[in-house]
């Protein structure tokens, strides 16, 4: 190699290393200016993770907890613990178990009503007062002013009008066969029973 290579090789080298230098200069100069800002960015970078973290970490106990507590609701719904649990920690979870407790409860309200109406249903056709009395004992049976109008006319085709009468005095004045039952009532009294 010639000099004048070397000499054009080390002012290439001197350059890039000057290059470097000014650009590391500007760094300093930019760190320094700004050395409170980076600071500042850095130690919210810092809490914003830790935060992050800890919030997912509060969040999957919460939840496991909701989770267990539901689970407990399962198989045991009238545990008050873990219902109160629930309604903290998972409002959407709370939210079904109520639901499946009113489904539930809506479903045994619909089988009393359904059983009452088989129960109707196998009496209608009949004239058998003792099959009508054992309905009327029922308290849950929602069609008893039927079934009380049923039995007196029963009791007045079979002559005991006294008794039809007084039967009729248990159907309420609000219900949708009071009219019918004051018609009877009427013609009872106008047949003779008192």
């Amino acid at each position: 190699m010639s000099i004048k290579e070397n000499m054009n090789f080390i002012k290439r080298e001197i350059g890039t290393q000057e290059e470097f230098l000014s650009g590391f200069l500007k760094v300093e100069k930019y760190y320094k200016k700004y050395k409170n800002y980076i600071y500042l960015l850095s130690v919210v970078a810092v809490i914003a993770i830790i935060s992050t973290i800890s919030i997912n970490y509060i969040n999957d106990k919460n939840k496991l907890k909701a989770n267990e507590a539901y689970n407990k609701l399962l198989s045991n719904p009238n545990d008050k613990e873990a219902l109160f649990i629930l309604q903290d920690l998972n409002k959407k979870l709370y939210d079904i178990i109520s639901y499946k407790k009113n489904q539930k409860s809506s479903m045994n309200d619909d089988l009393i009503y359904l059983k009452g109406l088989i129960s109707f249903q196998n009496i209608k056709d009949q004239d058998n007062i003792d099959e009508i009395n054992k309905i009327l004992q029922d308290n849950n049976f929602l069609l008893k002013d039927y079934v009380i109008f049923k039995k007196a006319l029963i009791l007045t085709k079979q002559g005991k009008l006294k008794q039809a009468k007084d039967s009729l005095k248990f159907i309420a004045k609000e219900s949708p066969i009071a009219e019918l039952s004051n018609i009877l009532n009427h013609h009872l009294s106008a047949n003779g029973a008192k």
